[in-house]
């Protein structure tokens, strides 16, 4: 049998080598910002560490089920099929405590054949990822929406940038001719041939290539700054200064009172659940930010000791030190 000869519509593959890599249609938005909100929740992975884990809760699923569902529920190992300590994603509901807060956790797990109510504070503890349950998501929709439109306004303002002429029809054959263009142009074709009605029922208008060029800065410079939005709304510092020359240091540390509040919130929301899970049931289950996060919490802490070192310690030639300037007194007279 022959060897079937390979065209540009038969797809190539190379074993490994092959990592599925195809053009994106930045159209799909849905699709766009879900790739968005799964690449950041991977980089928020190392936000959090955990010591004293049971091996059958892992740290990456503990974590993905607080960032994504907001909570986690931890049940009374004894009250599981196995009598293993596990995390749980499920329901909150019965009726609400003098806070209007849920009392039951209702958890159905076919891997372990549980299907099972738990009575909040009792038999099971819900650890919060934040005061409000509100989980990593969304934050990440609000910024991956905006970026994909970003994203699909750059790659227009890009196509653009190819055409010398703006251009109107008239009639849907004209416009037909025009559309077909427009397809050629953006598959980087340099011309398309057009039957002579096409000049008949167009009009064009001379486009500007520095307008163009202008649109993708404004669009590069607006990715920045909500790129860097993003990272300051989960504790990092990024710069997105719109300057175009160097910033100084004290414009670049200039919001970082601002990075601190939702991640100090974090971890004291989630502490404080593990801290009731380790006193009801016998834990000790810590939480600590990690990687870059944890980083930045010991240069602030640094920073804060070495000025308050600084406040602490007494002015070298300062008025208490000068002879002269001792106040007078009835002794010294």
């Amino acid at each position: 049998m022959a060897k079937q000869k390979a065209t540009s519509a038969t797809p190539q593959t190379y074993g490994y080598m092959d990592v599925g890599a195809c053009r994106v249609d930045l159209r799909e938005k849905n699709a766009c910002v879900n790739y968005y909100v799964k690449r950041w929740l991977t980089e928020a992975q190392s936000m959090l560490r955990f010591e004293g884990l049971p091996d059958t809760i892992p740290e990456r699923e503990l974590i993905r089920l607080l960032q994504i569902n907001g909570f986690a529920i931890l049940p009374d190992p004894q009250l599981l099929p196995d009598g293993k300590p596990y995390a749980f994603f499920g329901g909150l509901g019965g009726e609400r405590d003098p806070y209007y807060m849920p009392t039951v956790a209702i958890v159905s797990n076919p891997a372990l054949n549980l299907s099972a109510n738990y009575e909040i504070h009792k038999e099971a503890v819900v650890a919060w990822h934040d005061s409000y349950l509100t989980g990593l998501i969304p934050l990440f929709n609000h910024y991956a929406t905006q970026v994909v439109e970003t994203d699909l306004s750059i790659y227009l303002a890009t196509i653009l940038a190819r055409a010398p002429v703006h251009i109107s029809a008239q009639g849907d054959r004209s416009k037909a001719s025009a559309d077909q263009y427009l397809k050629e142009l953006e598959k980087g074709n340099l011309g398309a041939i057009f039957e002579s009605g096409f000049l008949d029922g167009i009009k064009a208008t001379p486009g500007s290539a520095s307008q163009s060029n202008q649109s993708i800065t404004n669009l590069i410079e607006l990715r920045q700054y909500l790129k860097a939005s993003r990272w300051n709304d989960i504790g990092l510092n990024s710069n997105y200064n719109m300057k175009r020359e160097s910033i100084n240091e004290a414009e670049a540390q200039m919001n970082n009172d601002a990075l601190t509040p939702i991640i100090d919130d974090i971890i004291r929301s989630i502490q404080t659940g593990l801290d009731e899970y380790n006193g009801l049931f016998g834990y000790n289950i810590q939480v600590h930010l990690n990687g870059a996060w944890e980083i930045k919490e010991r240069t602030t802490e640094a920073t804060v000791e070495a000025v308050e070192a600084a406040v602490e310690e007494p002015t070298e030639g300062g008025p208490e030190d000068d002879p002269g300037n001792a106040e007078t007194t009835p002794e010294s007279v």
